[in-house]
Formats: structure tokens, C-alpha cells, sequence
């Protein structure tokens, strides 16, 4: 899942995001797992580069099920936008 963080964000401002995770396999259930969010310039996930502000757990998954998973606890790290307010656009990615 991506999405795109409108407005003006600043340093330690807290978030709240969602994403659906969605089992796709005929196999089986899919166990416990988190699912990560990050801030990027761009849709592109890069890890070494995009800042981790967040996660979400998934309890369990059933066969060719989805679920959502959300938090209010994402937050703009302060070393990301040092001392002022960022021009956006700016995306969320979660995996």
C-alpha cells in the first residue's frame, strides 16, 4: 500500500496510518506479522533512504483473506526535517 501525506509536515508530528494486507495463497493461513510504514519522496520503497515512522501487527491471515491494520503512532523523525516544516509531497509505503 502507498499513499500520499498532503500539507506541511514538521519534525515529531504524529500520524495515523492503515493499510490492508491480503493473503492471496490457497495454502493456508498466514501467522502473526507486522506490517511496516515509511516516508519517501517517492512510491518506491528503498530502505537504505526511506524513514521508518511506524507499524501495525496482523494477527493472523486466513486463505485469499484481507484485513486492515492501522496505528496512530507514526511519527516524523526529527532528523528527517531538521529544525522546519517540509514541502510536500511526501508518501507512506507500508510492506
Amino acid at each position: 500500500s502507498t499513499g500520499t501525506l498532503t500539507g506541511p509536515l514538521t519534525a515529531g508530528q504524529t500520524l495515523s496510518l492503515s493499510a490492508v494486507a491480503e493473503n492471496l495463497s490457497t495454502r493456508g493461513a498466514a501467522g502473526a506479522f507486522p506490517v511496516s510504514f515509511y516516508l519517501s519522496r517517492d512510491t518506491t520503497l528503498d530502505a537504505a533512504v526511506d524513514a521508518p515512522i511506524g507499524h501495525c501487527w496482523v494477527e493472523s491471515l486466513g486463505t485469499r483473506s484481507t484485513r486492515t491494520c492501522s496505528t496512530t503512532q507514526g511519527r516524523i523523525p526529527s532528523d528527517l526535517l531538521p529544525g522546519n516544516a517540509s514541502p510536500t509531497p511526501f508518501y507512506w509505503i507500508a510492506c
